[in-house]
């Protein structure tokens, strides 16, 4: 096969692709995902659809190669990988769920093939499913997004006889922009401000009670996960939004210095650091584009008792705007730093328990088409918690999914946590003058 040109893999890649060569269990880059149309659908149109999605977006049609024991990239020119169709009519949802679920645990080949499977299933109640597994390497929940809008898009366009929407943009020249980064005078202003972030040591603040007052985790072998998804209802969501709207706040702020309040709690302490998600998205191109961009962001989220509810999240506002201005930097670098810093005698260990996404994408299709999306855990988790929040359907509610490392977390912990989350802000919300203090003396019960 003839390749065309190859090129390096980026700081984001290079953090998934070190995950699946170093972790015993490979299905820890898989990500999957299904979306449940309710409209009846014409199951070969849509196929036609996925195909010719899948030739518009460059990043599904990358491939892995090694290269003098370097690992690289290419955009293979190969037809489609064939789309199956599955007859599950007479299954249970929660049965569909179950085998979806499996299928994304399974472990693939990811040198030299096509790093994506899709599926068309015909579900209950004439209901469509499209099933997506995908490896992390080469795209992020952002791409899938971008990806499922267009397949939507296209089928539409098909099926009225209208000209194609416009094809998303090219990866390939988010990865060569990326490339550049790694020797540029912009990466050295950055690992400065990390530097000076990191100044001093970092503190550890445990999600349980048997590692509260350790100066790190320990990382086990043990690294099986469940996901546990938690739905907030609409009226509850308008209503953070309204008072983020009426004090220029991002949802965001909130929901990550509720989650916190809980650290501080537990550990009695007002300094947490959370490995915060940063989608690195910011120009039309990045938006429209697939491919793996994401980049891990350890965020020293330090509060004063005595401030009100509404200063700490302006503070925490600030905070994170510097945080973002230097998120190109590579996460595994900022590591590399600290550890060099702060030499302990472990070799696995971990500064933080959770992983924070506050995901923005949503498919917004130009269709009419009515859907519903699940996220699947692929079973594999190296951190204590990783909480994504999400509105990918735009329904108004937002889903919190907690994936959590069972050797480290409780099922009972998750509802802690977001019980008290949710708690914080309302309290907050009502009383933006309250003090985080107060505010920690009125919810310190939900933890015990």
């Amino acid at each position: 096969m003839k390749k065309t040109i190859l090129y390096d893999l980026t700081p984001s890649q290079q953090l998934m692709y070190y995950s699946v060569k170093y972790s015993i269990k490979k299905s820890v880059v898989n990500i999957g995902v299904s979306i449940w149309i309710k409209d009846k659908i014409d199951i070969p149109l849509l196929k036609e659809a996925i195909y010719i999605a899948i030739s518009r977006m460059d990043a599904l049609r990358i491939r892995l190669t090694e290269e003098e024991n370097i690992t690289k990239q290419y955009i293979s020119m190969d037809e489609p990988k064939e789309t199956k169709v599955y007859d599950f009519s007479k299954l249970t949802t929660e049965k569909i769920d179950n085998k979806l679920a499996k299928w994304t645990r399974k472990t693939e080949k990811y040198i030299e093939c096509d790093l994506y499977d899709i599926a068309i299933i015909k579900g209950p109640d004439d209901e469509t499913i499209i099933y997506f597994k995908v490896n992390h390497i080469i795209m992020d929940a952002w791409a899938l997004t971008v990806f499922t809008k267009d397949i939507l898009d296209i089928y539409i366009g098909i099926k009225d006889n209208k000209a194609l929407s416009e094809a998303p943009t090219s990866f390939i020249e988010l990865v060569k922009s990326d490339l550049k980064y790694t020797t540029s005078r912009k990466r050295e202003k950055d690992y400065e401000f990390w530097k000076d972030t990191f100044n001093t040591p970092p503190s550890y603040a445990a999600i349980s009670k048997e590692n509260v007052g350790k100066p790190f985790r320990s990382l086990s072998l043990s690294s099986k996960s469940k996901l546990k998804v938690i739905t907030l209802e609409k009226e509850k969501v308008s209503k953070i939004k309204k008072f983020c709207r009426e004090n220029r706040l991002s949802p965001q702020i909130l929901f990550l210095l509720g989650s916190q309040c809980y650290f501080y709690l537990l550990n009695n302490k007002y300094e947490t650091i959370v490995n915060n998600s940063l989608a690195r998205r910011s120009t039309i191109s990045s938006k429209r584009a697939g491919g793996m961009m994401v980049n891990s962001l350890p965020f020293k989220v330090k509060c004063s008792r005595d401030s009100s509810f509404i200063e700490t999240c302006n503070k925490l506002t600030i905070d994170q705007m510097f945080l973002f201005k230097h998120g190109d930097f590579p996460y595994q670098d900022i590591m590399a730093y600290i550890k060099e810093q702060y030499p302990v005698k472990e070799t696995a260990y971990s500064y933080t328990d959770m992983c924070f996404t506050y995901q923005l994408a949503k498919i917004n299709s130009e269709s009419d088409i009515k859907y519903s999306v699940k996220s699947y855990s692929n079973g594999i988790s190296a951190m204590g918690l990783y909480l994504t929040i999400m509105d990918v359907s735009d329904a108004g509610t937002l889903d919190f999914l907690f994936e959590y490392t069972l050797s480290v977390v409780k099922e009972e912990v998750i509802y802690k946590i977001y019980k008290l989350m949710i708690r914080v802000i309302e309290l907050g919300i009502n009383m933006p003058e309250i003090s985080i203090g107060e505010i920690l003396d009125l919810v310190k019960g939900e933890i015990e």
